[in-house]
C-alpha cells in the first residue's frame, strides 16, 4: 500500500510538471508567434468586433438579452490583444482553465491516466482556429463556464431528486442567461453524467426534458426569435461569421462526445467489473487498456486536426492587411515578395498599389504585381458583414487620402449604422467633422470613443485639443485634408477619370490624384493619354519618369509614328533596349498565339509591354 502511494505521487507530481510545461510552451508561443495584434487588427474586418466601452450603459445594454454576459466578458478581455503580452496571458488562462475543467470531468469518471491527454483537446483546437486568423474566445469562454458549472454540479452530488432538479434548473436558467445557446452543453452533459455515471434514468431524462424546454420560457421573458433561443453564441448559428468557424463547431461537437463516450465507457466498464474481485495488477483491467488506447487516439487526432486547419494563407492575408493599414508600406511590399499570395486578389493588389505610392515605386514596379479591376478602388461593400466592413474602411481611407471627403463621410455614416460603433469608424468621422469645420459634430464622436480602452486615450487628447483650438488648426492631418478636400458634392462610383481630375483642379499638387489617374491610363491602355501628361511629372517633384510610364510612351509613339515631345525629359537608354528586345521577341510570339505569354513572361512578365499586349501582370515572376 505505501508503495502504490508513493507512486501515485509520483505519478502526480510528474503530469502536473507535464502539464505545467505545456502550457508554458503555450504561451511562449502565442506570445512570440501568434502575435495577438493581428487578431486585434482583425477585429471588425476578418472577424465579429468584440465592443467594449467602459460605463454603465454598455453594461446595461450587456445584461438585457441571453448570452451578453459573456460577449461583456469577451469584448473586455479581447482588448488585451492589441498587447502581445496582454494577450497571451488572457489566452494561456481561458485554454488553460478550459483544458483543466476537462480533464477533471474525465477523471471524475473515473479515467486519470487519460484525463489529461484528453484535456489538451481545447488547446489543440485554439491553436488551430488561432493559426487561421480567427478570434475564437467567445467561443471558449462560454465552453469554460459551462464545463466548471458541470464540474460544481458533480462535485456536490446532491441525493434527493427534488434537490437534483431544482439545483439543475436554476444552474442551467443562470448559464443559458450567462452563455445563451451554449447552456445546452452543459444540460447534455448533466444529463449523460445522470445516466451513464449515476445510473439515474429519471433525473437523466428529465434533464433532457428541461434542456429542451427552459430556453423556451427564456425566449418567452426576453422575446427572442426561435432562432436565437437554440443558436445564439453557437458556432452552429448561420449567421456566425467566424472564419474558423468549421472548427468552432468540431470543438464542441468533440468535446460532447469524448465526455458522452467517457461517461459511457464507465458505465459499461462498471458492468462488467461489478461483483467481480479486481485483481492487483493494473495491465491486466480492462481500464488500462482503454487508457493506453485513448492516449494514442487523441495525441493522433490532435496531430491531424492541427495540421488540417491550421492553413496559412488567411493568415498571411491578415499580415499584409495589418501593415497595409499601420502604414508600414515597405514591410508590406517585402513581405508581398516573400509570400505572392497576399496580391492574387483585389483586396492584396489595393494595398498593394497604395504601399507602391507611398515609396515611390507606383511607375516602376506596379506591373511586377497581378493586377485587378477594384484594384485601385475597391467597392465599398460586397460579400458578407466582415468582409463588407473590410472594404468600407478600404474605401474610406482611400477617399481622405485622395480628398473625396463627403464621399468618405457618406459611407462612414451607413457603415455606422449598419456595422455600430467600432473605433477605426468613430475616429474617421471625428476627423471627417473637423476638416469640415464641424467640431460639436466630432465631440460627440470622441466621447463615445473616449470609453473605449485602447483609443480611449488617443479620443481624450483630442477633446482637449479642440477646446483650445476648435479647428485644430496646426494639426497636419487635418492641415493636408483641408488642402486637398473636394468640396462639391460627387457620387461615391463617379468615374475614376471624372473624379481625378476635379481633384487636380482643387490641389494641383495631389501626387496621389496625379499618380492614380495616371495608372488608371495604363491599366485602361490609354497610352495617348500618359504622353499628353508627360509635362506634368515634373511637378510632382520626379527626378526622371517611371519605368511604366516610359514603357506606355514608346508604344504610343510606335503606335502613331508620332515624334516624341519632350518637354525637357528624356527616356532612360534601358526602356529603348527593353521595347527592342520585347518587340523582337514578339515576332516570334505572336499576341495571338496562347503560348505566347507564357513564354515571354520570364524575361518581360513585369513590363508593361508584356501587360498592354497579354492583360497580364506579374506572369512568370
Amino acid at each position: 500500500m505505501e508503495l502504490l502511494r508513493k507512486k501515485t505521487f509520483v505519478t502526480t507530481r510528474y503530469m502536473s510538471f507535464f502539464h505545467g510545461l505545456f502550457f508554458c510552451c503555450f504561451f511562449l508561443y502565442i506570445w512570440l508567434f501568434g502575435d495577438t495584434r493581428l487578431i486585434y487588427h482583425a477585429f471588425g474586418q476578418f472577424v465579429d468586433y468584440p465592443a467594449f466601452f467602459t460605463g454603465w450603459n454598455f453594461l446595461i445594454t450587456a445584461l438585457d438579452h441571453p448570452g451578453g454576459i459573456v460577449e461583456y466578458v469577451t469584448g473586455f478581455l479581447s482588448q488585451f490583444y492589441y498587447y502581445p503580452l496582454g494577450g497571451a496571458i488572457v489566452i494561456t488562462v481561458v485554454i488553460s482553465l478550459t483544458c483543466f475543467a476537462t480533464a477533471i470531468l474525465v477523471s471524475f469518471a473515473g479515467f486519470n491516466s487519460p484525463a489529461w491527454v484528453i484535456g489538451y483537446t481545447p488547446a489543440i483546437f485554439f491553436l488551430a482556429m488561432h493559426n487561421q486568423g480567427g478570434h475564437p474566445l467567445a467561443v471558449f469562454v462560454a465552453l469554460l463556464i459551462n464545463l466548471w458549472v458541470l464540474v460544481v454540479y458533480e462535485k456536490i452530488r446532491l441525493q434527493s431528486f427534488a434537490s437534483r432538479c431544482c439545483f439543475f434548473s436554476v444552474m442551467f436558467v443562470l448559464l443559458y442567461f450567462v452563455t445563451g445557446a451554449c447552456a445546452f452543453l452543459f444540460g447534455i452533459l448533466a444529463a449523460g453524467y445522470e445516466l451513464f455515471i449515476r445510473r439515474r434514468l429519471l433525473s437523466g431524462g428529465l434533464y433532457i426534458l428541461l434542456t429542451g424546454l427552459l430556453p423556451l420560457a427564456a425566449g418567452w421573458c426576453f422575446d427572442i426569435r426561435p432562432m436565437d433561443i437554440y443558436l445564439h453564441l453557437l458556432p452552429f448559428d448561420p449567421r456566425f461569421s467566424l472564419d474558423t468557424k468549421t472548427a468552432a463547431r468540431a470543438l464542441y461537437i468533440s468535446i460532447l462526445c469524448i465526455l458522452l463516450a467517457v461517461f459511457a465507457c464507465q458505465f459499461f466498464f462498471s458492468q462488467k467489473t461489478s461483483g467481480k474481485k479486481s485483481k492487483k495488477t493494473p495491465a491486466n483491467t480492462e481500464k488500462i487498456r482503454l487508457r493506453r488506447l485513448i492516449g494514442p487516439l487523441v495525441v493522433i487526432l490532435a496531430a491531424i486536426v492541427t495540421v488540417f486547419l491550421s492553413t496559412g494563407i488567411e493568415k498571411q492575408r491578415l499580415q499584409a492587411n495589418f501593415y497595409s493599414s499601420n502604414g508600414m508600406w515597405t514591410e508590406l511590399l517585402e513581405y508581398a515578395n516573400r509570400f505572392p499570395v497576399v496580391s492574387h486578389d483585389p483586396e492584396g493588389n489595393h494595398n498593394i498599389i497604395q504601399a507602391l505610392h507611398h515609396t515611390g515605386k507606383l511607375g516602376s514596379d506596379l506591373f511586377r504585381y497581378p493586377q485587378f479591376k477594384e484594384g485601385m478602388f475597391l467597392p465599398p461593400r460586397g460579400g458578407e458583414n466582415v468582409r463588407g466592413y473590410r472594404r468600407g474602411i478600404s474605401f474610406i481611407r482611400l477617399s481622405l487620402l485622395l480628398g473625396r471627403v463627403n464621399v468618405a463621410e457618406k459611407e462612414a455614416y451607413e457603415m455606422l449604422e449598419n456595422s455600430g460603433e467600432y473605433p477605426e469608424l468613430l475616429w474617421d468621422l471625428a476627423i471627417i467633422n473637423i476638416a469640415k469645420g464641424q467640431p460639436e459634430t466630432a465631440r460627440v464622436f470622441l466621447e463615445v470613443l473616449s470609453r473605449d480602452l485602447i483609443h480611449g486615450k488617443k479620443a481624450k487628447s483630442t477633446l482637449k485639443r479642440l477646446v483650445d483650438d476648435p479647428g485644430l488648426d496646426n494639426d497636419e492631418e487635418i492641415i493636408r485634408l483641408r488642402s486637398v478636400m473636394l468640396k462639391k458634392d460627387v457620387t461615391e462610383n463617379q468615374h475614376l477619370e471624372t473624379v481625378m481630375p476635379d481633384l487636380l483642379e482643387v490641389n494641383p499638387h495631389n501626387k496621389i490624384a496625379f499618380e492614380y489617374l495616371m495608372v488608371y491610363y495604363l491599366k485602361s491602355k490609354q497610352v495617348d493619354k500618359i504622353a499628353e501628361n508627360m509635362y506634368r511629372f515634373r511637378d510632382f517633384g520626379y527626378e526622371k519618369i517611371p519605368r511604366h510610364f516610359e514603357e506606355a510612351i514608346l508604344l504610343h509613339l510606335g503606335k502613331t509614328g508620332e515624334r516624341l515631345k519632350s518637354h525637357g525629359w528624356k527616356i532612360d537608354s534601358q526602356t529603348y533596349k527593353t521595347g527592342d528586345q520585347f518587340m523582337a521577341a514578339l515576332k516570334l510570339n505572336p499576341a495571338d498565339r496562347p503560348s505566347s505569354a507564357r513564354n515571354l513572361a520570364p524575361d518581360f512578365g513585369n513590363t508593361y509591354f508584356f501587360y498592354y499586349m497579354f492583360s497580364q501582370a506579374g506572369a512568370g515572376l
